[in-house]
């Protein structure tokens, strides 16, 4: 049972979040700035291959709102430093080998299906294109600045960076 719980958590966060499983791999609970039934506020730091070099990119973080968002907040790790899952790439491959023996999903494929789902969502309600780069992880010229992310040090600052970017619009459709 736990190990569903945790599977299910990080498959959906890793949706949501339009993550790859290795960032799920190497996150753990203190990626988690906020979390409530309604909302988690995310926080990549320097766990994804970008954030690595650049630890004040906008795109690290990732609001998580709307369906789901329940299920992912009771199934999240307590306590500090918890990893978000046990599971390796190699792991998840093979889950998803036996669960869709005639599909060729990888462990990318949360990304590239949540991106894809996220640009149709974007043109059908309206939303701005940039939040669904910014929740890809992807490097755009449009969003807060590395330095300006820079100045939001303590959890507050972080938090209100976070709702600012947008991404919550988006993933409330996914």
């Amino acid at each position: 049972m736990r190990l569903y719980k945790e599977l299910n958590s990080a498959v959906l966060q890793c949706w949501k979040s339009a993550s790859r499983w290795d960032d799920m791999v190497k996150s753990s609970s203190d990626a988690i700035l906020l979390s409530t039934p309604t909302e988690i506020i995310t926080d990549a730091g320097r766990n994804t291959k970008s954030t690595r070099t650049r630890p004040f990119r906008a795109s690290q973080f990732c609001v998580i709102t709307g369906d789901l968002t329940e299920e992912i907040y009771h199934a999240l790790p307590k306590g500090k430093g918890r990893p978000l899952t046990t599971l390796s790439t190699a792991d998840i491959s093979i889950k998803l080998a036996r669960f869709f023996p005639n599909e060729r999903y990888t462990a990318h494929s949360f990304k590239h299906g949540a991106v894809s789902l996220a640009i149709q969502k974007a043109v059908e309600f309206k939303l701005d294109a940039i939040a669904v780069s910014i929740m890809a992880k992807h490097k755009t010229t449009q969003d807060l600045t590395d330095q300006t992310i820079g100045y939001a040090q303590d959890i507050k600052g972080a938090i209100a960076a976070a709702r600012l970017l947008g991404t919550a619009k988006i993933t409330a459709h996914l």
